[in-house]
């Protein structure tokens, strides 16, 4: 009987929520009831030879596999000498210790140690080293060995990634030798993200695309499940953000537009923005710092210790709809700090809408404009866990894996059309001296946007040319 033994012995994860805050975990202890894990609840087990996707209810997945990793436990930056299990339980929340101990009776998890020269067991380095150069050491002997610097933790992880929407027809809106720019969907990340996401990103996709005469498994490295990209982002854009987004074809071409992005001169980064409320005619400056607030780390992590980065935007009223009591607001950025407009939205009082977390329902839709003490950092905390914890004990479980015993669940608030309304519809590149831009890309209206404007507002914004204006003269 699968019944309430692994209810309270593992740690279970909410694999289909839509924002990275969410895909921590809750342990059972912090839940106020046990529940116990149904009996006919599905398995499903790893499959050996990622990606294996599915389509379904308008979302793409991809099959659970396992992964080789490497943790190296110097650059974790614990100073207390310490066991594997409690290394695993200290530095990474929510992870399945019994998973753990599993792995280590089935000689699944070992430890290198370095014989020789230690700076060769870094991560890049270690896939290519000899073994000779390591002790390795295995079996229940690890549950009180005390782990050394320069040590390194190799597992068969399980990864159990999240949905996105299934996006067939990704929109390609310029490409030449040397960029791709395409129209980025909301609710796909730009590239692979810890666990959550690998197979399920953009920067995998058109990777697949671009190459249509390989077989997708020739893409990848058989042992660390790597894929051989020929996309390098240039920028970056939320998961849930939608619009320009640019890759270059080979690295030296991404650190250029890279550079000419960041360096802000003769920079245009325009944005959409639907926002709930009257904004009023009024241009308006924002200068607030950007505090990047992580709630799915401890306070030391997640709270403090960060430097304060200020960042500029200005916005301006494109139209109010009074039926849905929204403004749709033209957003231009000056610099690009993480979350800058959304943060910069919620200060000014004007949420995004449908933003997870600094929307009107979000944990952080308070202003905030320094980080928080420890005591108003715990209790954001709080708010988040008890969030986590309804999710837990409210949503319909899809599966159970057979091998680490991670749990999906179905989000009833996970819909195609509740996705952040901010969209990238502009970027531009014209150094002060020149006449014209080296380089444009535009998309049209998100559905969203188009669906509340007149059509003598949508019409401005409508691409000149037979399809668009996008270009690059460099």
């Amino acid at each position: 009987m699968f019944k309430s033994y692994v209810a309270q012995s593992i740690r279970r994860e909410s694999s289909l929520v839509s924002d990275r805050l969410f895909k921590v975990v809750i342990t059972p202890r912090k839940l106020q009831e046990l529940e116990e894990i149904p009996d006919d609840l599905p398995r499903v087990t790893p499959q050996p030879n990622p990606p294996l996707f599915g389509i379904k209810d308008g979302y793409q997945s991809v099959a659970p596999y396992t992964k080789l990793t490497y943790t190296n436990v110097n650059r974790l930056k614990k100073k207390k000498p310490m066991t594997v299990m409690k290394l695993f339980e200290t530095s990474f929340l929510g992870k399945n210790m019994d998973f753990y101990k599993k792995q280590i009776m089935d000689e699944q998890l070992w430890i290198l140690r370095p014989t020789k020269d230690p700076l060769s067991s870094g991560k890049k380095k270690l896939r290519d080293a000899d073994y000779s150069d390591y002790e390795t050491l295995k079996g229940s002997d690890l549950f009180e060995l005390q782990l050394k610097e320069n040590d390194v933790v190799v597992n068969h992880a399980c990864i159990h990634e999240l949905k996105v929407p299934d996006s067939p027809n990704l929109n390609i809106i310029y490409e030449d030798k040397s960029l791709l720019v395409v129209n980025k969907p909301a609710g796909i990340p730009v590239h692979p993200s810890g666990s959550s996401y690998k197979f399920n990103t953009l920067q995998y996709l058109l990777t697949v695309k671009m190459n249509p005469l390989f077989d997708p498994h020739d893409l990848i490295d058989k042992d660390t499940l790597e894929f051989r990209t020929s996309l390098w982002p240039c920028h970056r854009l939320d998961k849930d953000t939608s619009g320009v987004l640019i890759f270059a074809k080979n690295q030296n071409r991404c650190s250029e537009l890279t550079k000419q992005i960041e360096n802000k001169k003769g920079m245009t980064k325009r944005y959409l923005a639907l926002v709930h409320g009257k904004f009023g005619p009024k241009m308006r400056i924002v200068k607030d710092p950007v505090v990047d607030v992580d709630l799915a780390k401890r306070y030391e992590n997640g709270g403090i210790g960060r430097k304060i980065l200020y960042g500029k935007t200005t916005f301006k009223m494109i139209h109010y709809d009074e039926k849905s009591d929204t403004s749709l607001l033209d957003c231009h950025l000056f610099t690009g700090r993480r979350h800058q407009i959304r943060q910069h939205l919620r200060n000014l009082g004007f949420h995004i809408v449908h933003d997870p977390l600094y929307g009107i329902e979000g944990i952080l839709k308070e202003r905030m404009f320094h980080y928080p003490e420890k005591a108003e950092f715990l209790k954001l905390r709080k708010k988040y866990e008890l969030q986590l914890q309804n999710r837990v004990n409210f949503w319909e479980k899809e599966s159970i894996c057979s091998n680490c015993y991670h749990v999906t669940y179905n989000d009833p608030t996970n819909h195609l059309d509740k996705y952040m309304r901010l969209h990238s519809i502009e970027y531009t590149y014209q150094p002060k001296d020149f006449t014209e831009p080296v380089w444009k890309f535009k998309t049209p209206l998100p559905h969203w946007a188009e669906a509340i404007l007149p059509a003598n507002k949508a019409a401005e914004f409508i691409l000149p040319g037979s399809e668009n204006e996008n270009a690059s003269h460099s």
